[in-house]
């Protein structure tokens, strides 16, 4: 879902990662999502440990290595994410969701369930 909603690529078109870094900021924050549905309630520095088994070209689409996603990287991603501002960041990957599931505008209100909820129905209905 990550990869249909350009998760990544909207994260890095908004904040700018340095030439350096093997882990962009967008690759980071889909490896959290990740990681919360799999391992939720452990720490930043525990994530290498948790994508050393996972096929991480397969899931980020980039060949790194698991070491590389480490609570360092994840924290400098978070510290942009906060300098950004995290609701206006969230508003540009909500309302590309949006676009991209074709939620329908009536819904005025709705929250991750709903929009996960539509995604189910739009997949089983392929």
């Amino acid at each position: 879902m990550c990869k249909e909603l350009n998760i990544s690529q909207i994260v890095n078109n908004h904040i700018v990662t340095g030439d350096q870094r093997t882990l962009s900021h967008g690759d980071a924050v889909v490896a959290m999502i990740i990681n919360g549905l799999g391992f939720t309630g452990t720490p930043l520095y525990m994530t290498p440990q948790y994508f050393e088994d996972k096929p991480i070209a397969q899931l980020l689409g980039k060949d790194i290595e698991a070491k590389s996603i480490n609570d360092i990287a994840l924290g400098r991603t978070l510290d942009k994410i906060y300098e950004y501002g995290v609701s206006d960041l969230f508003s540009k990957i909500a309302s590309n969701a949006v676009k991209t599931l074709g939620i329908s505008s009536k819904n005025r209100t709705f929250g991750l369930n709903c929009l996960c909820n539509q995604y189910r129905k739009r997949e089983r209905n392929r």
